[in-house]
Order: C-alpha cells, then sequence, then structure tokens
C-alpha cells in the first residue's frame, strides 16, 4: 500500500457542475484502480490523500500534475504505509451554494471540520495533514477548523 498527500490551487475557478463533472469521473477511475482517499477543496485550493499501489498512484500523480486545471503544486507526502486511512474517496468542499444543490456525493466540508472527526481517516499522521491544511482555510466557523 501506498500514499500520497498534495495541495494544488484550481487555474481557474470551478463551479458546481464542473466539480460534480470531476468528482463523478475520479469516482469512477478510483473504484475501477482501487484507490482510496480523500480530496478537500474551498476557495480554489485542493487537498488531496490517494491511497492505492504505488505504480498506480505514479501513474495518476502524472496525469495530475499534468492536468491544466491544477497549479501550484506541491506534495505534502508520499511513500508506503500499512494500511489505507480511508475505505473509499471521498469529496468535501465549502460552497456558498446552498447545500441543497451540491452533487449528493460532495459532502459539505463542514461535516470534515470537527476535531478527531472519523471523516478525516483512521491514520494520525493524516488527520495531523487534514487538520493542518484545514488550520489554513479562510471562511470557515472558527471554532472547528484547527
Amino acid at each position: 500500500m501506498y500514499r500520497v498527500i498534495y495541495t494544488s490551487q484550481a487555474s481557474q475557478l470551478f463551479g458546481r457542475a464542473a466539480l460534480s463533472a470531476v468528482t463523478a469521473v475520479s469516482r469512477r477511475n478510483n473504484a475501477r484502480l482501487d484507490v482510496s482517499g480523500l480530496l478537500v477543496c474551498h476557495d480554489r485550493r485542493f487537498f488531496q490523500v490517494l491511497e492505492g499501489t504505488e505504480m498506480v498512484l505514479t501513474a495518476l500523480m502524472t496525469r495530475i500534475a499534468a492536468d491544466p486545471r491544477h497549479q501550484n503544486l506541491a506534495m505534502v507526502a508520499h511513500g508506503p504505509t500499512q494500511q489505507r486511512a480511508f475505505t473509499t474517496w471521498r469529496v468535501y468542499c465549502a460552497s456558498k451554494d446552498p447545500l441543497a444543490t451540491l452533487d449528493p456525493q460532495i459532502s459539505a466540508l463542514e461535516r470534515l471540520i470537527p476535531t478527531n472527526s472519523e471523516l478525516r481517516g483512521n491514520d494520525p499522521n493524516v488527520r495531523q495533514h487534514v487538520r493542518a491544511f484545514l488550520a489554513g482555510l479562510r471562511n470557515l466557523p472558527a471554532a472547528h477548523a484547527a
């Protein structure tokens, strides 16, 4: 098992429809490739944890790095791991749109925010990376961001 954690910025604004389309394709591909993890998006910033075989993740990161919708891609951590922190691939985002209009497969970022939430993964190192990313986001409920 291998894990990659990275951050990036969107090179363009992602509306609800674009994010839903990317999410649908990613869910399908990740299920086929046995990739699990977490995608958090807010204010044109992305944080992603990907888990799978090293070969699959290397190919996936090559595609992601070449994707013109990303810029300033920065590797946070990568390497072998004993077990998955996530059993599926999930997407969380903050949106100015009412939650009822979000794709039902995209959870509200506010659900991920509570400290020690199981939604942050079951690996303490991954939880720390999620916590650090969330702490840097603006316009989130300050009481729960740390």
